[in-house]
């Protein structure tokens, strides 16, 4: 007679393979709890404060009265550039009428500013703007014509000083006398590119006058027509 003998798993194998699952269950949650906290970290105390400050600060410039603001800071500085740049080509001589005007345009605008009137504020920064940029121009032209005037006297005393300088013999004595009248000569034409227009004007017939002295004291004869140095800028 035979025996059928047959395996079966006892309560003790089948406790075992339960643990191990459970154990490999745990670590899978784990690692997938790791992940997804790298992942996904909550904000700092600080960064949340910074980040609620940057989307408040954009609301607060997206209303009409930042905007207003933004526009008259803008338009101000704009106008604050026109004015120095005016003032520095000389429109406060030259142009006086046009750049006293934007000034005063200015000084009415920071007054409407500081009421938080920026529209009216704005509008006169723009004007400003517009007057003290014509006022320059007005300057550069004015120096302009003066500074033509000016060079063209110069160029006429230093063909006289050639012509001496050309007719006056060698070894003349008074070749020293000469140079110093082109060293006169070269002051009034540094002043005149330094816009001293009228420090140049007053030296002009003071080199004229000695011009001629030279030339009666040298003997020398030029047949050229004098210049009237009475004439005004």
């Amino acid at each position: 007679m035979h025996r059928t003998v047959s395996f079966v798993a006892g309560p003790t194998t089948a406790c075992v393979c339960g643990q191990w699952l459970l154990i490999l269950t745990r670590l899978f949650l784990i690692c997938l709890c790791i992940s997804l906290l790298s992942a996904f970290t909550v904000p700092s105390p600080h960064e949340l404060r910074r980040d609620f400050a940057a989307e408040l600060k954009k609301i607060k410039e997206s209303t009409p009265g930042a905007k207003a603001l933004a526009r008259w800071n803008k338009l101000r500085d704009q106008a604050v550039k026109a004015l120095e740049q005016a003032e520095i080509n000389g429109a406060s001589e030259f142009a006086s009428t046009e750049y006293e005007e934007a000034v005063d345009l200015f000084q009415r605008a920071r007054d409407y500013a500081a009421q938080r009137s920026y529209k009216k504020a704005s509008y006169l920064a723009a004007k400003t703007e517009e007057i003290a940029r014509s006022a320059s121009e007005s300057a550069l032209k004015a120096r302009a014509r003066i500074e033509k005037k000016l060079y063209s006297k110069l160029e006429h005393l230093k063909s006289r000083l050639d012509m001496l300088h050309q007719r006056l013999p060698y070894e003349s004595g008074l070749s020293e006398s000469l140079a110093e009248l082109y060293l006169q000569w070269s002051d009034i034409r540094h002043c005149v590119a330094l816009g001293l227009y009228d420090r140049a004007q007053s030296m002009i017939p003071a080199l004229s006058s000695a011009i001629d002295q030279f030339q009666k004291q040298s003997a020398i004869h030029i047949d050229q027509e004098q210049e009237n140095w009475e004439d005004t800028i």
